[in-house]
């Protein structure tokens, strides 16, 4: 568990400056170590290939100072599809609870393999635990907020998935 002292009050009040959102204002679970910066866009519109304007804007001895991102455009590495062919810390994370939970005896590799894919349960409501965390960020960054991320398969993820579900037919 995080500990909110004074330092981490002034990263909150420096990061908030910057433009940044801090962990520790979310209502759904304190994130405290985590800052963003989305230039006003839902991760939706991102992932969709629209690009944030992300400009520093901050005063150094009462002069504003706006620092621009280079125009140098940057591949996306964004994927829907879970990897295939390379080391994931998510599918890591899957395997490891089936594995744990669900005896599923898989080598935990990272890849979306056969194995991995046929040990695949389904989450049904009120499910409490990792893989249920793993599906409500899931369906947070593809545009369905789950309300909190309490890893309880509730009515706010329940919701968001029948409106995810409805959104890929």
């Amino acid at each position: 568990m995080w500990a909110i002292n004074s330092k981490w009050k002034r990263v909150d009040v420096i990061g908030k400056e910057l433009g940044f959102k801090w962990g520790g204002d979310w209502t759904g679970f304190k994130d405290y170590p985590h800052l963003e910066r989305t230039g006003g866009l839902s991760y939706l519109q991102m992932n969709a290939g629209k690009k944030p304007s992300l400009s520093l804007k901050f005063k150094v001895e009462n002069v504003t100072v706006v620092a621009v991102p280079p125009k140098t455009e940057v591949a996306s590495k964004v994927s829907k599809e879970p990897s295939k062919n390379k080391w994931d810390s998510t599918i890591i994370s899957i395997q490891k609870t089936l594995n744990s939970r669900y005896k599923a005896g898989l080598v935990v590799d990272g890849r979306w393999g056969a194995k991995t894919k046929a040990a695949i349960v389904t989450v049904q409501k009120g499910a409490k635990g990792n893989l249920t965390w793993i599906l409500q960020s899931a369906l947070y960054l593809e545009g369905f907020n789950p309300g909190s991320f309490d890893s309880i398969l509730g009515k706010g993820t329940e919701s968001a998935l029948s409106k995810f579900q409805k959104a890929k037919r």
